[in-house]
């Protein structure tokens, strides 16, 4: 390729063209193209960093901009993930993984904490709205026995009470489906 280069190089002199201003534009080409490329080659050496560290691995359960999401696929340039409130499938460039926090649900377990807040007449006391919260948590088939669902009084009035329930769940990517249940 040297010699191909010395070669063009010895053909504009030879037809007048003004070197300076033919390797000033392609300076500038290159310079432009560097631009361009930085971000898939980031890309590129993020995967091969996400696929050697296995920091990221398919199967695994993160939080993207809120929404708990599955990874299905890890590839080179990017993951691709279903979000799990929509089922859409979503391609992330891999750099993403190392510039912003990643949240998983799936690394070391599967366990995922849940809080739901309710509001409730004063007629109960809290002690009776505490145990009713915590008991039907735990009836749902979703809700794991350890560490037990509990409830907590966060306010109270003269008209109702307010009550954080607090449970956890086997199946992160189900969260919201189950909190709503």
């Amino acid at each position: 390729s040297g010699v191909i280069g010395l070669g063009v190089i010895w053909a504009m002199t030879r037809l007048g063209i003004d070197r300076a201003g033919v390797l000033a534009v392609a300076g500038g080409l290159s310079v432009g193209l560097g631009f361009g490329v930085k971000e898939v080659f980031s890309n590129f050496i993020s995967g091969l960093w996400l696929l050697i560290e296995g920091s990221v691995r398919p199967g695994e359960v993160l939080i993207l901009d809120g929404e708990a999401c599955e990874v299905l696929r890890l590839d080179l340039r990017a993951a691709t993930l279903r979000r799990a409130s929509d089922n859409a499938e979503l391609v992330v460039p891999n750099q993403s993984f190392f510039t912003a926090t990643t949240t998983t649900y799936t690394r070391s377990d599967r366990l995922r904490c849940c809080n739901l807040e309710v509001s409730a007449p004063s007629s109960r006391t809290p002690v009776e709205m505490m145990a009713l919260l915590e008991a039907i948590a735990a009836s749902h088939p979703q809700v794991v026995a350890h560490p037990p669902p509990q409830a907590v009084l966060l306010s109270f009035s003269p008209d109702s009470n307010s009550y954080r329930l607090t449970f956890s769940i086997g199946d992160p990517i189900r969260a919201a489906a189950v909190t709503a249940e």
